[in-house]
């Protein structure tokens, strides 16, 4: 059965006023895509910290955000025989310090972070 839809005369509405209320309508949603992303955040998906790759000597690394919450924050060190999860570091801003320099390898953050 086809459902009935009143001529637009009959509910007084018109073009004008359908564009208008479409986007006030969208502009609700981004209004609220807007508020959830600034509560959320955005993620740091395998980040590569700088200045350089870990050699066993450097012990400061840089992330390109501040992780927010900083317990977002996950380091993998991969020195060829795949990544492990590292903990000996400690973490101000957006700098990583590691208590005992990390062994060669490539070194990945994840982590969240607000804009």
């Amino acid at each position: 059965m086809k459902p009935v839809t009143p001529p637009r005369s009959l509910i007084n509405i018109s073009d004008q006023d359908l564009r208008n209320e479409s986007d006030r309508g969208f502009t609700r949603i981004y209004q609220a895509v807007n508020q959830i992303n600034q509560t959320v955040g955005q993620f740091a998906d395998a980040e590569v910290p700088g200045p350089g790759a870990p050699d066993g000597n450097l012990t400061v690394f840089d992330l390109e955000h501040s992780p927010s919450p900083a317990t977002s924050l996950k380091l993998f060190l991969d020195t060829g025989t795949g990544g492990m999860l590292v903990k000996n570091y400690t973490l101000k801003d957006n700098v990583i310090t590691f208590t005992v320099a990390p062994a060669a390898g490539t070194l990945s953050a994840y982590y969240r972070f607000q804009d």
